[in-house]
């Protein structure tokens, strides 16, 4: 690439993080969802996936934009997931009808972590840890 002819491709690796984060923030601005408490309660469950998904995203997303080691960008991106959840929790508390649960965040933090790590050991198999 020369300064005549500039790099000119778009990069979408933010495109995929942004509308699932989207989708995150539409499930948590419906209002009135009461469901069962718990640790093993189904919306943890639905916590733990919608986080593993949002970590691999952002991970993966990352690699167009930074060409730091995976370890690097994996961390980045789980710091990246534990502020967005605690945002969402919050934002979850001033909703009506809703309200912030520590078991919900610790359910985000263990999806983060999950997805993080299905990246890291798909990356060590593949060889390109």
């Amino acid at each position: 690439m020369d300064a005549a002819h500039p790099d000119r491709s778009v990069k979408w690796g933010w495109l995929f993080p942004v509308l699932w984060c989207g989708l995150i923030f539409i499930a948590s601005s419906l209002p009135d969802i009461t469901t069962p408490k718990g640790l093993f309660a189904p919306d943890k469950l639905i916590h733990f996936a919608e986080y593993a998904v949002l970590a691999a995203l952002v991970v993966t997303g990352l690699s167009e934009f930074v060409s730091w080691p995976a370890g690097y960008r994996a961390a980045l991106a789980f710091g990246a997931c534990l502020v967005f959840g605690a945002l969402d929790e919050v934002y979850q508390h001033s909703m009506s009808g809703r309200a912030a649960d520590y078991l919900d965040f610790v359910s985000d933090i263990a999806g983060a972590l999950a997805g993080q790590s299905v990246f890291i050991v798909g990356r060590i198999r593949k060889g390109r840890a």
